[in-house]
């Protein structure tokens, strides 16, 4: 995993060498183990590297191909590349050294754009074609790697972080006032639509591909359908299980592919301690017979937060035993992170709450030398993890079956209190069909707001949706989920924490097989006997602790921040609401901000809280901007790095 960045002019001039190293700077953090850059006159490409595979220079970036006419700069990992290496090499490749990357270009060169369907893992990569002049970026399935780009009609630009084009001199830091009022709108669904918080600075969809030719406008093309790719599956439940636990095994064997030792975090929940056991599973049959198997993997960190029950660490304790690894109990203190917390603000480049807990998680992975680490992310919204999926299924099955007890049999809904509630019903109805656009929902009063925010109007969704009329309306909601409006929020977050401590996370629930095997499995395959997740927990059994298997209440990160804002935060709240730039920002109504936060932080209202603090963090992370992009133009690249380093 690395960092990646460009520019391409068409005014004739070159590209600055320096333009390309403060980018490199800028994402010192997702590649600290060596830089590298490329200029061909009026393109120039830049690489941070995260040494994973082939960790010799051998696997140094940008990288060339075919004497010089392409040059590959790449961010991700290729699980597949050892097969598709031998492909190549049957077609008459041949290879310098060992790694993925070098895979990555000779299939672009071997199969041009649409190589993508071929690769099995994430990335995010640029190849410039020096003699054709045209820049090629694409971006995997589901947006596991992030790729944003700049076009004002003469000058391009790409990088894997916003923070990199602040290195750019001719690129203006200014914040989009209706993309600002988007994100504070409703954080979640504004990371799964093209605009960004900078002005005219774009997110790559995912499952797209951008090319930049010598004249014309940038061509956006998708190359990625995850409904185009749903399989046939049987109805016999224990068939459904094998199959899935034959595709959670591969994607688990494929991952296990490195020149480092790998790692895993175990929480106590379903997810991360399916895929620790499978691996252990895995290794204690094959032995050494993978190829390319990595040389140690034997430890599970266990980050310990406040909130957590006893519970948690007592079932964390528990499959680690189970899979006979051996546990790195770390206790996390969030407290560690107040004296930075405008750091990690501008670190994650977003106005939705820190993910304080991920990020020291991290840290503390990294400070063991765990830099690859096999996890759990990627099943709940394919396989219904999340609380409001069994109302869903409810509604699902009570529509097929017309009868009110038997869908709450079948289900093994056993209380009122789990029935579908008007919010619910509401998210069904929400779901748009034809031209309508999509309401996300609203977390902030619109009076607050200094503009009117961009429609979430979701690209795929719209593509998509006629195609989706005849599914059940959980799998619809969950493939809205899925790819507009929650996963891309929660992946963002965890590749924001992991690469900013430079460790790689691999998480073989996100393989594209099993999510498209989970989005064509019925509702009444999801949710059984009163789980979520039902397939997971049948096609484990007998391979994990059948306390966790059978766990009830998804287990997630608390994140404290919130319970800081009426104690350690408080008055970093009341500092910035009071604050000249603060009342008189253009980006909402600072007076009334200022007015709703008093009123309850005085009342004690924590809670009503939460939704206020994104106006907080909004207003610390544009001052960031605007302090770092002084630095980013004027400072040496160390300084530089500095800086930017949280």
């Amino acid at each position: 995993m690395c960092g990646i960045a460009g520019v391409v002019l068409r005014d004739g001039r070159a590209v600055e060498p320096a333009w390309i190293a403060a980018m490199n700077a800028a994402l010192h953090h997702r590649g600290p183990d060596s830089r590298g850059l490329h200029i061909d006159g009026s393109v120039g490409l830049g690489h941070t590297r995260l040494a994973v595979m082939d960790p010799t220079p051998a696997g140094h970036q940008p990288m060339g191909y075919g004497e010089g006419r392409y040059w590959l700069t790449y961010n991700g990992e290729v699980y597949n590349f050892l097969e598709l290496r031998d492909a190549l090499e049957g077609l008459g490749h041949r290879f310098r050294g060992d790694c993925d990357t070098e895979v990555v270009l000779h299939g672009f060169a071997q199969w041009g754009p649409g190589c993508e369907h071929r690769f099995n893992g994430e990335f995010a990569f640029a190849v410039w074609d020096s003699a054709e002049r045209t820049l090629y970026l694409s971006r995997d399935r589901f947006g596991v790697k992030p790729l944003y780009y700049y076009w004002d009609g003469v000058r391009f630009a790409f990088a894997s972080e916003l923070k990199a084009f602040l290195a750019l001199p001719w690129f203006e830091a200014k914040f989009d006032p209706r993309a600002v009022a988007s994100a504070l709108t409703n954080f979640r669904a504004f990371e799964g639509i093209e605009e960004t918080l900078r002005a005219g600075v774009k997110r790559l969809p995912a499952g797209h591909s951008l090319t930049l030719g010598p004249a014309g406008e940038p061509v956006l093309r998708r190359w990625w359908r995850t409904i185009d790719f749903l399989m046939d599956v049987s109805r016999d439940t224990r068939k459904q299980a094998e199959r899935l636990r034959e595709l959670l095994y591969d994607a688990c064997s494929l991952r296990l592919r490195a020149d480092i030792p790998l790692g895993s975090t175990v929480s106590g929940g379903l997810d991360s301690s399916a895929v620790h056991c499978a691996v252990a599973e895995i290794l204690a049959k094959s032995g050494h017979a993978i190829r390319r198997q990595a040389r140690h993997w034997d430890k599970a960190m266990v980050g310990l937060l406040p909130g957590w029950a006893d519970e948690d660490r007592k079932l964390a304790e528990e499959v680690i035993a189970f899979a006979g690894t051996k546990g790195v109990f770390r206790t996390l203190r969030p407290e560690d992170a107040l004296d930075r917390l405008d750091d990690l603000i501008f670190h994650f480049e977003q106005v939705a709450p820190l993910p304080i807990g991920q990020w020291i998680l991290y840290r503390a992975l990294r400070e063991e030398n765990m830099l690859v680490s096999m996890e759990g992310h990627g099943p709940d919204e394919a396989y219904a993890g999340f609380r409001d999926g069994p109302k869903l299924a409810f509604l699902d099955t009570l529509g097929k079956l017309h009868g009110y007890i038997d869908a709450m049999k079948r289900i093994g809904v056993k209380s009122e209190a789990e029935l579908p509630d008007l919010a619910v019903l509401n998210t069904i109805h929400r779901l748009p069909s034809g031209e309508v656009t999509i309401d996300a929902g609203r977390m902030i009063d619109a009076s607050l707001l200094g503009a009117e925010p961009y429609p979430f109007d979701f690209r795929i969704w719209h593509e998509d949706d006629p195609d989706l009329a005849d599914f059940d309306a959980l799998t619809r909601s969950l493939y809205f989920d899925f790819h507009c409006a929650k996963t891309p929020w929660i992946l963002h977050d965890f590749e924001a924490a992991s690469m900013g401590n430079g460790v790689e996370v691999r998480a073989p629930f996100l393989d594209w097989r099993l999510v498209c095997f989970g989005f064509s499995l019925p509702a009444e395959a999801k949710i059984k006997n009163g789980l979520s997740k039902y397939p997971i927990r049948a096609a484990m059994a007998g391979r994990m602790p059948e306390s966790v298997r059978l766990r009830g209440p998804k287990v997630g990160f608390p994140l404290p921040l919130y319970a800081w804002l009426g104690g350690p935060l408080k008055s970093f709240v009341m500092d910035t609401v009071a604050s000249a730039r603060f009342l008189a920002s253009p980006h909402w109504n600072g007076p009334a901000v200022r007015e709703a936060v008093e009123r309850n932080m005085l009342a004690g209202q924590v809670g009503a809280l939460r939704p206020l603090w994104s106006f907080v963090q909004a207003e610390r992370l544009i001052a960031q901007f605007g302090l770092n992009s002084a630095v980013a133009r004027h400072a040496p690249d160390q300084e530089f790095h500095a800086a930017i380093s949280a």
